[in-house]
């Protein structure tokens, strides 16, 4: 772990968004007509792994100062309706992401290092040796592993937003709105005495290379209030243990309906949204992070996608894991301790395509 420099992202700053795409329309602020919205941060959620993931609340953008309307506005109490998730992939301040290539911390050096090596090399060619595996990642200097940190934060972007859209269906209910494809505006993540310089300014209004790789993705997704899966048996009574693991594979099976394929569900990336519906109380299993996904192409086989559903066993991940956690919690112990087989009255099977029989 490492000290972030002069990270834009701490409670109270506000950053200008750029709109690329409205995904849902009837959103305050947010719209095609008006490119530019300003996002107050109201939370840092943490840890910052491999993207960074604020609660924040919008208003329009403003040229001009703050006005002390505005103020007075950003100190009131975010009501939940007003609040959103806005979740972006910049590498500079993604601690997970850069520990994979051990990569320090960002400096504006780096960036300047990394502006002459795209200008003056041809990246696509490096990440094209990357892809087939004829680099070495110790060989690296620094500005290829900022390169790299680029390219796949990029991928990372556009995989969870392919994904969102395959599963429009499926949003509000088990997978959080979508409601636009934004890119960080200029200046906002440097130092201020950077910002200013053109030899070391990010832009993305420059049609070059550079600006392809210097632009910072991320989408603006529906806030889910609740607590991870993970925490499940201190967060809800035993006796709703089963309904919550029952719904979660009933939604992963209509994951699975729209053809995506996710390689990072576990227990942590599913929110517990607490619901009331005609007078009764429960809750409903919300996955989150589709970074990792791998969409069904219109060519591929009902036997060859069965046979990497079962490979990746998203449903084992989730039915598996938590099976075992909540029979440690309930019993205090990390084995059965004179208990023989399951001591719960329930176990979790797997369900087809998931049974390797």
């Amino acid at each position: 772990m490492y000290l972030m420099i002069n990270s834009p992202y701490y409670e109270g700053n506000t950053l200008d968004l750029r709109i690329i795409e409205c995904k849902e329309r009837y959103v305050p602020y947010i719209e095609e007509a008006k490119p530019i919205i300003r996002a107050h941060i109201v939370k840092v959620i943490r840890p910052m792994t491999c993207s960074v993931v604020l609660q924040v609340r919008l208003t329009p953008f403003e040229n001009d100062e703050v006005s002390s309307d505005e103020e007075t506005y950003r100190k009131k109490p975010v009501p939940p309706s007003e609040r959103f998730i806005l979740k972006l992939h910049d590498r500079r301040f993604s601690t997970e992401l850069r520990e994979t290539v051990k990569s320090g911390p960002w400096t504006p050096t780096l960036e300047q290092e990394l502006k002459a090596y795209v200008l003056n090399s041809m990246p696509h060619e490096f990440l094209a040796t990357i892809n087939d595996g004829l680099v070495d990642r110790n060989r690296w200097n620094e500005a290829q592993r900022e390169l790299f940190l680029a390219d796949e934060c990029r991928n990372l972007h556009s995989t969870e937003v392919a994904t969102y859209d395959r599963l429009i269906s499926l949003q509000k209910y088990c997978v959080p709105a979508l409601y636009a494809d934004v890119r960080l505006a200029d200046g906002d993540i440097h130092e201020p005495e950077t910002a200013t310089n053109p030899s070391t300014l990010i832009t993305d209004k420059e049609q070059t290379s550079y600006a392809d790789w210097s632009q910072i993705c991320g989408i603006l997704i529906e806030e889910i209030d609740g607590f991870a899966l993970s925490d499940l048996a201190t967060s809800a009574p035993e006796k709703d243990w089963f309904d919550v693991l029952y719904a979660a594979k009933q939604w992963l099976k209509d994951i699975d309906r729209c053809g995506v394929l996710n390689k990072n569900v576990r227990p942590a990336n599913v929110i517990m949204q607490g619901i009331s519906l005609f007078g009764d109380d429960f809750w409903n299993p919300v996955f989150i992070d589709f970074t990792q996904c791998e969409l069904r192409e219109e060519n591929t086989t009902e036997e060859e996608w069965r046979k990497r559903q079962i490979g990746q066993d998203e449903e084992g991940a989730i039915g598996y894991v938590m099976n075992k956690r909540l029979m440690d919690a309930k019993y205090e112990t990390k084995k059965n301790q004179g208990f023989e087989g399951n001591p719960f009255p329930w176990e979790y099977k797997p369900s087809d395509p998931y049974s390797r029989n």
